[in-house]
């Protein structure tokens, strides 16, 4: 199992340097409205994106990291989701048929005081 975490701040009208100076954290990746993303897909929204990557040994330990990161910033994050969408999206792959993977309750609960929808996305390639 590896993946990525990314914390996806989205919407029309949004300014790059602003969220980085307000969560005092620097995006991993930009993407502006109108920027191709994929063959004949380009993005309907500005997207400030944190991502990172994690392996099968080490998952839960970068979750906790990327948590804590954000709840430093739990303040800053609430007022730009009153404005913008904001999201948690924890992405998965897997050459497993089956797997599976665990949250704490410090880490739902550190997830309950972000106040952001989380979203698991899980690709699995089904080799045994």
């Amino acid at each position: 199992m590896q993946g990525t975490i990314t914390l996806t701040i989205e919407g029309e009208n949004l300014c790059f340097q602003q969220l980085d100076e307000n969560l005092n954290i620097c995006a991993t990746k930009y993407i502006s409205k109108g920027e191709q993303i994929r063959t004949n897909h380009k993005s309907e929204l500005n997207r400030w994106i944190y991502k990172k990557k994690f392996d099968s040994d080490d998952f839960e330990e970068n979750f906790d990291r990327f948590l804590d990161m954000f709840l430093s910033q739990k303040d800053a994050l609430h007022k730009i989701a009153q404005e913008l969408n904001v999201s948690i999206n924890v992405y998965i792959t897997s050459e497993q048929a089956q797997f599976g993977y665990s949250l704490t309750k410090r880490q739902l609960d550190q997830l309950n005081l972000l106040g952001v929808d989380v979203h698991f996305h899980i690709f699995s390639y089904g080799m045994i």
